[in-house]
Order: C-alpha cells, then sequence, then structure tokens
C-alpha cells in the first residue's frame, strides 16, 4: 500500500479563492481539493478558451467541469507540503499565479 501512494504525484498547493479573485489561475495551473472521503484530488485547469472558467468556478464543485479537469488523487510530501512551495513556471506545468498586471 505504501508503495502505491509514493506512485502518485505529489498535491499542488489547494486552490485558492484570493488567486482565482485575482485572475491567477491560467491554463494548465494545478490546483488539489480535498474530498469527503480524506482523499485529496490532483485538477488541472484547461487550455484557453475554457481555462477562463478556472477563475469562476472551484475545482470538484458544481459547473467545474468547465474550466478544470480531474486528473487524479495526489499525496502530500512526507513532511505536509505541496509540490510547490512557490508560484510561476516549473518543469513546463504552470502553477497558480497571482502575477498582476496593474500599472504595466
Amino acid at each position: 500500500v505504501q508503495d502505491d501512494l509514493l506512485s502518485l504525484p505529489l498535491c499542488p498547493p489547494p486552490y485558492d479563492v484570493f488567486v482565482a479573485r485575482q485572475m491567477g489561475y491560467v491554463a494548465h495551473s494545478q490546483a488539489s481539493v480535498a474530498t469527503t472521503d480524506a482523499e485529496t484530488v490532483l485538477f488541472q485547469c484547461k487550455p484557453y478558451p475554457e481555462s477562463g472558467f478556472c477563475n469562476q468556478f472551484e475545482p470538484g464543485g458544481p459547473h467545474s467541469g468547465l474550466g478544470w479537469v480531474a486528473v487524479g488523487p495526489c499525496r502530500w510530501a512526507e513532511d505536509g507540503s505541496s509540490s510547490s512551495s512557490s508560484t510561476g513556471s516549473t518543469s513546463g506545468t504552470v502553477m497558480a499565479t497571482t502575477t498582476s498586471t496593474v500599472g504595466a
């Protein structure tokens, strides 16, 4: 069973309403959501133009399929951290970002 858990991808940071309000979820952003059965599921934002829905609907909630794809279960690192402690691009995967264009 332990080997099965280790084969799961590490969970990205949990979905954050504040990030969504800042239009921070873009195509291929990832977020995790804890489910009612004590499992955490990794979601990925769909490519443009569906990616616009990622900031409107929480992954796993009603209508989340408009912008999010459930990738599958994920696991937390042994120290309880996520796969990325910072935002931005890592290995070609765009994580949730809070980049602002104010004043640009």
